[in-house]
């Protein structure tokens, strides 16, 4: 779709994910077939509903949900010209699902603790909302995101700079790890996975 065109349908479906009833709205459009112009798979997807629902609940735009489900979600968010925010989610997201798709398939996630997650979910930077739209679509290491996201996360380290300094510790980078070891380990002792 040329660009103005392109322009016009993000307006509108923004309108539309802002009204009631929308969901109605999105399977009159399945059914007169206008949702190929957007994309081939959100003209044949049945779970949008629950994908947009969930991300509303987690302040991620419906839109940005919606185009989450795309077959190819990048390149419709461009053209679409949703914001650069959107677009940074969207394209977070879909690095991280190809992390994680990778993981799953080595089923090397099964030997993980709770501290690897953090690490690895922490060091690829996952953007909260980017996380967020993996759990939205029922991603299969949902779970494991989820604890991430509600728990792991949320913990510190037990011990703090001060307290090494206080113990003798001389300052430099080996408190840092000192207390990222300590952090891990209360994730890893808290953890039920």
């Amino acid at each position: 779709a040329p660009s103005a065109l392109s322009s016009r349908l993000k307006m509108e479906l923004e309108l539309l994910f802002k009204n009631e009833p929308w969901v109605k709205a999105i399977n009159k459009l399945k059914d007169w077939g206008a949702l190929k112009i957007l994309d081939p798979q959100l003209q044949s997807e049945d779970k949008f509903q629950q994908r947009i629902e969930s991300a509303k609940e987690l302040h991620i735009e419906p839109l940005t949900a919606f185009i989450y489900g795309a077959q190819d979600p990048e390149a419709l968010s461009e053209r679409l010209q949703v914001s650069q925010e959107q677009q940074r989610i969207i394209k977070g997201g879909m690095k991280l699902r190809n992390y994680l798709k990778n993981i799953y398939s080595s089923k090397e996630y099964k030997d993980w603790t709770a501290s690897k997650w953090t690490t690895f979910l922490e060091q690829n930077n996952s953007h909260k909302h980017s996380l967020e739209l993996e759990i939205c679509i029922n991603n299969p290491l949902k779970k494991y995101l989820l604890n991430w996201l509600n728990n792991w996360s949320k913990l510190d380290s037990p011990i703090k700079g001060d307290d090494l300094l206080a113990k003798g510790w001389e300052p430099g980078p080996g408190i840092g790890i000192e207390i990222n070891r300590q952090r891990m380990r209360l994730i890893d002792k808290i953890s039920n996975i």
